[in-house]
């Protein structure tokens, strides 16, 4: 089994980490449209990965938003 370099210090990933993950993966499997994950979609992906966690629609734009700014950059 590979392990995970978290950040490139060679501190490796941990039994909860990899858990969490996996509660994100079967969020984004059972609430994820197609090959990507709506904002309205957000909300339910986070209470099956963050349980006991209520996420209302301004939290799933801003973590949408977040994405995005992960994915392609920010420009201002």
């Amino acid at each position: 089994m590979e392990s995970v370099d978290k950040g490139g210090e060679g501190e490796m990933l941990n039994l909860i980490d990899y858990l969490f993950l996996r509660r994100v993966k079967v969020g984004w499997d059972k609430c994820g449209a197609g090959n990507g994950l709506s904002v309205s979609y957000v909300p339910c992906a986070l209470r099956i990965a963050v349980p006991n966690w209520v996420a209302d629609i301004t939290v799933a734009t801003q973590i949408a938003n977040l994405a995005i700014i992960l994915k392609y950059g920010y420009t201002n």
